[in-house]
Formats: structure tokens, C-alpha cells, sequence
């Protein structure tokens, strides 16, 4: 089973990177796609081809598919938020913002 801390940890932060997606979605997704070409290239990433060929196919899809996927909830948007390629989209001041929050709602 999985952590539901986590996953809610997991879910708040791609809805705060959805939001940024849809207020600066030139740089968001720019900033994807070079994210992406990164992991492409880590041997540790590898096994997750798949997850990275479904974000390659969603950014070019644009800006209200990646909002909608990093926001979905259930199996396949926790597995797609496991390989978001939009680290550096939140600040560390918004990703703890967005911690914080989440651990009021559980305590």
C-alpha cells in the first residue's frame, strides 16, 4: 500500500507545478523538455522510458495536458509524477510552502 502522506506530498507539488504551467507556460515547459533530454541521458533512468516517452508526447500536447496530468489523481498520475521532469519549476520557498501545507492537513 502506498504512503498517503507521500502521495499527498506527491500530488500537492505537481498541482503547485500545474498552476506554474499555466502562468508561465513557455518557461515551464521549456524548462520540461530540457529536464527530459537530462534524464533521457541517466543510465538510472533507463527502466523509466516509457514514463519519459509519455512526457515527451504530453509537453508537445501542451500546456493544459501537462496541468491536467500533473494534477491527476489515481495510479497513472502518481506513476507520471514519479518522473516529472519539472524539477527547478517551483522555488525551494514554494516547494516547502507547499510541504508545510500538506503536513498541517495530516497533523
Amino acid at each position: 500500500m502506498r504512503d498517503d502522506i507521500s502521495e499527498r506530498r506527491q500530488l500537492a507539488v505537481g498541482r503547485a507545478i500545474a498552476a506554474k504551467v499555466r502562468a508561465d507556460p513557455d518557461r515551464v515547459l521549456a524548462l520540461g523538455r530540457r529536464n527530459l533530454a537530462r534524464m533521457r541521458a541517466m543510465p538510472s533512468l533507463k527502466r523509466a522510458g516509457r514514463w519519459l516517452d509519455e512526457w515527451e508526447r504530453v509537453i508537445n500536447e501542451g500546456s493544459a495536458a501537462v496541468a491536467e496530468l500533473l494534477s491527476e489523481q489515481g495510479e497513472h498520475g502518481h506513476d507520471m509524477r514519479r518522473t516529472m521532469p519539472f524539477a527547478g519549476a517551483l522555488t525551494n520557498e514554494e516547494r516547502w510552502a507547499v510541504l508545510r501545507e500538506v503536513y498541517r492537513e495530516v497533523a
